[in-house]
């Protein structure tokens, strides 16, 4: 069954049943599907694993019945979903702050190769250097910036994603009817996966290259490896 057949079906089924809420339905499963596509699956085993459309559609008439004595609404399974959320949030808070480190070093070294590359030099915070070198020194720094941003993104969609499939766990656990799992791992899928991917390598090179041609510049210059004592970086 292709996917648009099955949410026909699926669609048709929901009305029969008179049950509420289809479009919500219908767009959670849309979400699968498409998460399941982009991990490479064909449409007819994506429909042939979520089941077929007349028992999903008579879950969720279930749901509006009699729930009395199923363990999805009991008391037990909600006492262990609140303290499962907390230790869920207290995870996400240290995704949080560790996305909010990778930004703010992805900000601070930007701003840096900024300032080596112009000469610029706030409060005395550049050390002494020929311009040669600091020119190289900055473009490194764009480079190292942009890996950090394009890590920070990636955290931050994985984050995102977690939290919408722990929503969705809940829900499922709360719910009689059967909502179909979120994928916990973002997954990033054609030209955006591409894009995403060569640009990180391109950055990756960038700071490398730029980074040991500056040192070698600053090195030569100077007549010694050990360059920032000539020049008395951490002297005041």
């Amino acid at each position: 069954m292709t996917r648009r057949e099955y949410f026909n079906q699926l669609k048709s089924e929901l009305k029969k049943m008179d049950v509420e809420d289809i479009e919500d339905i219908l767009s959670e499963y849309e979400q699968h599907f498409a998460f399941k596509l982009s991990d490479g699956h064909t449409e007819e085993e994506v429909a042939a694993k979520l089941g077929a459309p007349q028992e999903i559609a008579a879950q969720y008439v279930l749901e509006k019945g009699d729930v009395t004595g199923k363990p999805e609404d009991s008391w037990t399974v909600r006492i262990g979903l609140f303290f499962a959320s907390i230790g869920e949030g207290a995870g996400y808070l240290l995704l949080a702050g560790l996305v909010t480190l990778l930004a703010a070093s992805a900000l601070a070294f930007a701003v840096l190769g900024i300032l080596l590359i112009s000469d610029i030099d706030i409060a005395q915070i550049i050390p002494p250097m020929p311009y040669s070198g600091a020119v190289l020194l900055g473009v490194s720094c764009l480079g190292l910036a942009l890996v950090l941003a394009l890590c920070d993104y990636r955290m931050v969609m994985q984050v995102g994603q977690m939290i919408k499939a722990s929503i969705r766990w809940h829900k499922r656990m709360l719910s009689g009817a059967q909502y179909p799992p979120l994928p916990w791992g973002y997954h990033l899928s054609g030209t955006k996966a591409n894009v995403f991917k060569r640009t990180l390598q391109v950055s990756i090179v960038v700071f490398v290259i730029f980074f040991t041609i500056g040192y070698a510049v600053l090195a030569t210059k100077a007549g010694a490896l050990g360059f920032w004592h000539v020049w008395n970086w951490f002297v005041r």
